[in-house]
């Protein structure tokens, strides 16, 4: 949708210090989530650090495996599921799309497909709301 070249990225990203390169990073991630097939997993260590930003900051749902302790002493977390990207996440990502179109890529406008595995988790998490789907009658809403 957007089509910046190289020179352009490059120049923003000068301008851009180092907390924001972090902010767009942890941006850039949940925008790739968003337009994957959910749920997700991921099992790098930097991608991991920022879900657990993202999740803190309620952009989005994730499970994470419990910490371990390495040898080294080092606490690791070996692997994430991202569940779903918030209304708060989408909110973020539109604001950022708005500030500097472009940054993020393709702009966030379409839904991702949920997986039959996810809507048959929501479906047994809430068992009336699914119910209420299928009733037709004077009862539904």
């Amino acid at each position: 949708m957007f089509d910046f070249s190289q020179e352009k990225v490059a120049m923003r990203r000068k301008i851009l210090n180092e907390r924001q390169l972090r902010v767009l990073d942890s941006m850039r991630l949940l925008a790739s989530f968003w337009q994957r097939r959910l749920p997700a997993e991921s099992t790098s260590p930097d991608e991991i650090e920022q879900l657990l930003s993202l999740e803190a900051a309620g952009l989005l749902k994730a499970r994470f495996d419990p910490p371990r302790r390495e040898r080294t002493g080092e606490l690791v977390i070996a692997r994430a599921v991202v569940l779903e990207v918030t209304a708060e996440g989408l909110s973020a990502l539109t604001h950022a799309q708005r500030q500097q179109p472009g940054i993020l890529g393709e702009a966030p406008g379409r839904r991702p497909v949920r997986s039959s595995r996810a809507r048959k988790l929501e479906a047994r998490a809430n068992p009336l709301d699914a119910c209420r789907t299928n009733v037709r009658g004077p009862l539904s809403d």
